[in-house]
């Protein structure tokens, strides 16, 4: 892994960058929030926890892989431009309404709330090959965390990180060939060098006091200790085709507030659009599912 380096990004301000104010509306006041487009509406959708009072508003922008901020008073995302439904630039959507986007970067399929040693808030971002940290404010690069652009077969494959201790998880996809791939997630320490090798899987997610690890296997949901002990399966479900490789949109599990359920999204087969898929939540210490809503994905519950 390379080491991580600092960049400082002087930006000239025109019309397609920096922060964009999209449209002004509040969110509503719900538990659960999760990406819900359909073929022709930009649509992000809300719930409560116990399946009660769904909400479905058009922001006028796709706003993929919503994620509460850490205090909850945002939802970050990332805005979908032109034909991409799966990728966007960095976004954050404010109680009070407001809606701004950076038009720095593009080609982004994941985001998260983060803050840093030195209690400065920012955003990791994630594509396909780098792992940024990014000024949402400002539209400035912090960092490159991860940086796999002149490793062709190396992919990333989502990524949760821990405030408290500074430590990333993230999902690495390694392609042989067209029907063979690997997949790993990997625990760093940040700005430390400490990296190591955990399970198998990919989109892996802290629990909110940092005990515990869901991720996803070929074969279902999985969680297991922070130091990658007594991994269990919490629900079986096939996520992969016939030659082993994930879907478009396999879930990202994500914890409730008070680590007792995982919130996430699946289809009957292994690979669905995002409106085709049904929210479940799944009790932790037990295994038992309840089916919340049909119709969304990437659902992320509110600390």
């Amino acid at each position: 892994m390379k080491s991580f380096r600092k960049f400082h990004v002087l930006l000239v301000i025109i019309i397609l960058t920096g922060c964009q104010a999209k449209w002004s509306q509040p969110f509503p006041n719900a538990d659960i929030v999760y990406q819900s487009d359909s073929r022709d509406l930009s649509l992000i959708s809300f719930i409560n926890s116990d399946g009660s009072n769904p909400v479905v508003l058009d922001v006028g922008d796709y706003l993929i892989t919503p994620a509460w901020a850490i205090d909850g008073k945002r939802i970050y995302g990332l805005a979908k431009s032109g034909v991409y439904i799966d990728r966007g630039y960095p976004a954050y959507w404010e109680s009070n309404g407001t809606f701004k986007e950076c038009r720095q970067w593009f080609n982004f399929s994941q985001i998260e709330h983060i803050i840093l040693a030195d209690g400065t808030e920012q955003a990791l971002i994630m594509s396909s090959k780098s792992l940024l940290i990014v000024d949402n404010e400002k539209c400035d690069l912090i960092e490159v965390v991860l940086d796999f652009t002149n490793r062709g077969e190396l992919s990333l494959r989502g990524f949760s990180y821990r405030t408290d201790g500074q430590w990333l998880l993230y999902g690495l996809e390694r392609t042989k060939d067209v029907y063979e791939r690997t997949y790993q997630i990997n625990k760093v320490k940040i700005n430390a060098l400490q990296e190591v090798e955990m399970v198998e899987g990919i989109n892996p997610s802290w629990s909110s006091d940092g005990s515990q690890i869901a991720y996803v296997q070929a074969d279902g949901i999985y969680v297991m200790n922070a130091d990658g002990s007594q991994p269990r399966q919490l629900i079986s479900h096939n996520f992969v085709d016939s030659h082993g490789i994930f879907g478009v949109i396999p879930p990202i599990p994500q914890w409730s507030p008070d680590g007792k359920w995982i919130v996430y999204h699946r289809c009957d087969t292994y690979s669905c659009i995002v409106y085709e898929n049904t929210i479940y939540k799944v009790e932790v210490s037990s295994g038992s599912e309840v089916k919340l809503i049909y119709g969304g994905g990437y659902p992320d519950w509110k600390p």
